[in-house]
């Protein structure tokens, strides 16, 4: 016991450094074991990158385009609503969180109150569509509807 009173700070850094080590490892055990998935997508391989046909169709407010166009299966939906705005076809705003990214303007058009814009791969809802992988073939919708 005198021992102990005589060596009371290296019993403290002893001890402070076995509790790092156990919540250290707690840590390491809880992030192992949660998997991460967006959109119920899987990124694909780079060595598989293809190229992809791709239609967006944009409705809503007095629009009703269509834009079809070849890209490769490592990008995004965003990129394709880039490329269409680098080409002059349509013009878009929109703001990033953490929840997703929201378009807040499309061809000058603003959603009234209570209403959006969102992206549809199909009947799906896209939050993340600045990271959603294109797929061959696939139909995208960006529509103003009333706001979820």
């Amino acid at each position: 016991m005198e021992t102990l009173k005589k060596h009371w700070r290296l019993v403290a850094v002893l001890g402070f450094a076995l509790l790092y080590f156990m919540f250290y490892q707690m840590a390491n055990n809880v992030l192992d074991s949660v998997e991460i998935q967006e959109d119920g997508r899987e990124e694909e391989p780079a060595d598989d990158i293809r190229d992809v046909d791709v239609e967006m169709r944009i409705v809503g407010s007095g629009l009703n385009q269509s834009y079809r166009t070849q890209l490769t299966s490592n990008e995004t939906i965003g990129d394709f609503l880039e490329s269409l705005r680098d080409e002059g076809k349509i013009s878009y705003e929109q703001v990033e969180y953490t929840y997703g990214t929201e378009i807040t303007r499309v061809n000058g058009v603003l959603p009234p109150e209570g209403y959006s814009w969102n992206v549809y791969d199909g009947t799906e809802l896209v939050t993340y569509f600045t990271r959603y992988k294109l797929s061959d073939d696939a139909v995208y919708t960006l529509r103003l509807e009333p706001a979820r």
